[in-house]
């Protein structure tokens, strides 16, 4: 992964957390966007962007253009995000 460029969506939950490091410590350089605001410094060496509601195409769009601008190219797409509905086992 050294010096390729990732975007990792969900990249505040605790799985894209994960990814985002393992992808850091490889070398490669992340734009990380999540739905979540932005809400403290992050840990990530690049860019962050949250806020982000990734079923918008037109804010999806515009999360992956700035990710392209900041480092002036896009490697590789990682999706974590993700969404659920909690149930119970009884009532699912």
């Amino acid at each position: 992964m050294q010096d390729r460029v990732l975007i990792v969506t969900g990249a505040r939950g605790a799985l894209g957390k994960v990814v985002v490091e393992i992808a850091q410590s490889r070398g490669a350089r992340v734009a990380g966007i999540d739905h979540a605001p932005s809400q403290e410094p992050a840990k990530l060496e690049g860019i962050e962007i949250g806020g982000i509601d990734l079923s918008d195409a037109a804010q999806a769009k515009t999360a992956v253009d700035a990710a392209a601008r900041h480092f002036g190219r896009l490697d590789a797409l990682i999706n974590v995000a993700g969404g659920f509905a909690f149930e119970t086992v009884g009532a699912g």
